[in-house]
């Protein structure tokens, strides 16, 4: 199976298209782990432990699918109002680690015609 590539400054729709097929990876790996938790559930298992063990590890990775599916519906309704991403995408990943700093805020701006 070919995967298309993105290239290194991806354009919105393809930002998106790939948000969305990251979320569907997220969400099988989630359901695997799910299946998993419930085929090797230890017998005698009541109450809060039950559920406790069951959907630990697959919640944690169904996080990740709830993540990538609210920036893909940040990025969509940025480009709807008209706001532009002027920041490269390998400056993203620092400014996110690095906290909210000036840089960060004034990263999308409203294109004014």
């Amino acid at each position: 199976m070919a995967v298309p590539k993105i290239g290194v400054t991806p354009d919105g729709r393809g930002a998106l298209q790939f948000g969305l097929n990251a979320s569907i990876v997220a969400t099988a790996v989630a359901l695997l782990a799910f299946g998993w938790s419930f085929a090797v559930m230890p017998d005698g298992l009541i109450g809060k432990a039950y559920f406790e063990i069951l959907f630990w590890g697959g919640g944690h990775a169904l996080q990740v699918t709830w993540t990538l599916l609210m920036l893909v519906s940040w990025l969509r309704l940025a480009s709807a109002t008209g706001a532009r991403l002027t920041l490269e995408p390998a400056h993203h990943a620092v400014d996110v680690c690095a906290g909210p700093g000036k840089r960060l805020r004034n990263a999308i701006r409203v294109s004014r015609p």
